[in-house]
């Protein structure tokens, strides 16, 4: 009688510590809504609750753009580099979402003047980087430096992917003493609207 109720002991803790194994991991890998995800990259997706990746043009289509920061250099006048976002909502209600170019540090008196980021979808408009450029703010707890709103207001449907097209241009009338400056954007924020 001894052993069985020690034989019992032994498999209520073992089932204990297989339950408790099981809770803990479906916590840790459960989907993520409303906090700072921060990716392996220094991309920060905050409370929008969607996925992004981000695409560069290379010259015949668009690749995923695995680099740390976005780093605008070797810009001729004239020259742009083209970029898109693919968000992925999952879940089951759409998502307002502001985007947000954060921490941009660099050469940026030389080249704010001449810099314009551009939307030619889903929405057309121009920000030139010198009127939108703003100092430090917080968002959503985070301190952020030289930052600027560049997509307000965007709308990805439950269960849907959007993509947005963008490019980084360089005015022609840049002169060419600006070609070895460059801008990094540290951070690309995609904020609940």
């Amino acid at each position: 009688m001894k052993k069985r109720i020690q034989i019992s002991t032994i498999l209520n803790i073992i089932l204990l510590v297989l339950v408790l194994t099981y809770a803990y991991s479906w916590m840790v890998t459960e989907p993520s809504y409303g906090e700072v995800i921060d990716y392996e990259r220094d991309l920060i997706i905050a409370s929008s609750g969607v996925d992004v990746d981000v695409y560069i043009y290379d010259g015949k289509d668009y690749v995923l753009y695995e680099e740390e920061n976005i780093v605008i250099e070797n810009m001729a006048p004239n020259d742009t580099v083209r970029f898109k976002f693919v968000m992925k909502n999952t879940k089951n209600v759409a998502t307002l979402t502001d985007i947000v170019f954060a921490n941009i540090y660099g050469d940026i008196e030389e080249l704010a003047p001449y810099l314009t980021f551009e939307c030619s979808s889903p929405q057309v408009f121009i920000k030139d980087f010198n009127n939108n450029l703003a100092t430090t703010s917080t968002y959503d707890g985070l301190e952020v430096t030289n930052y600027m709103k560049f997509y307000e207001n965007f709308m990805v449907e439950s269960n849907s992917e959007s993509i947005i097209y963008w490019t980084i241009k360089l005015d022609k009338t840049a002169d060419n003493s600006i070609v070895d400056k460059q801008v990094i954007i540290e951070n690309i924020m995609f904020l609940n609207a």
